[in-house]
């Protein structure tokens, strides 16, 4: 769903996915399989973003940007083939709450054209206690800048 009202919009969406991997390595994500054995692997993940912009047509260094994310994921494993344990058989679940707000101005210097984007970012991150690790929280602060600089046809600097 998008809003737009002059300079101002407005945009909400929410998406849920769902997988199903069958006999697939427990540690597939690590990039080292096989250790633990096999799974079955459902998951399912929804994810919810609002989203507010402010860009006037008349200000190129204003293209403001704001928004909350909200995502759950749910991943549930059961052991397949011998030696069924607590590790493989574990259910795993996750919230991600995130926090943002970025500009992406565009303006020139002496004939040099800068396309930027700064921001900041909060974001936390929850994971419920399962048989096979505990739960936890890890909160993230982000502060970034970054400078595109084009100083003249086919060359841009990105520091």
């Amino acid at each position: 769903m998008r809003l737009t009202e002059g300079e101002h919009s407005f945009s909400a969406s929410y998406n849920q996915t769902t997988s199903a991997d069958r006999d697939v390595p427990y540690e597939s994500f690590s990039g080292v399989t096989g250790f633990f054995g096999n799974v079955d692997r459902d998951t399912e993940r929804q994810t919810a973003i609002l989203r507010y912009n402010f860009a006037p047509i008349e200000m190129d260094f204003v293209d403001l940007e704001a928004g909350i994310t909200y995502s759950n994921e749910q991943i549930d494993s059961t052991a397949v083939g011998p030696g069924a344990d607590a590790l493989r058989n574990a259910d795993q679940q996750y919230e991600i709450l995130r926090y943002y707000a970025k500009n992406r101005p565009y303006f020139e210097t002496g004939g040099i054209a800068h396309n930027m984007v700064f921001g900041a970012e909060y974001q936390q991150r929850d994971r419920a206690t399962a048989s096979s690790a505990p739960g936890g929280s890890d909160d993230r602060f982000a502060i970034y800048a970054i400078d595109e600089i084009s100083l003249f046809a086919g060359f841009t600097l990105t520091p």
